[in-house]
């Protein structure tokens, strides 16, 4: 997978997320910015909002955004945008119980399966 393609995606699925895409890809590679700089700076920031607001929707669009990476899990750099981005965001975060609610059935089967230690 790509930058651009994992990008593309995200912007699909949470449309929302476009005019922060934009502010934070602007001086960058648009599209092809490296999705780590995207999930990081757009993605969980737009999942902090939700969370923070209780907006159930926008938090289905997230889920759906997670459980489509966690198709790709044995893609190498869709993998590493999963678990780096946004696995280890989740685990190390001190309200890691709300971000676990966010994570649907095939997320939460591959988070539980990273051994932690």
């Amino acid at each position: 997978m790509t930058a651009k393609e994992l990008n593309s995606k995200l912007l699909e699925i949470i449309p929302e997320t476009k005019t922060l895409f934009d502010f934070v890809t602007h001086d960058l590679e648009g599209l092809e910015t490296g999705s780590t700089i995207v999930v990081e700076d757009v993605f969980m920031v737009y999942l902090k909002d939700s969370l923070k607001q209780n907006n159930v929707i926008a938090l289905n669009k997230c889920r759906s955004f997670i459980e489509w990476l966690s198709d790709y899990i044995d893609d190498e750099y869709a993998g590493e945008v999963l678990v780096i981005c946004i696995f280890e965001y989740i685990h190390y975060s001190s309200d890691r119980s709300e971000f676990l609610k966010v994570l649907g059935p095939r997320a939460n089967k591959i988070y539980n399966s990273i051994n932690w230690n």
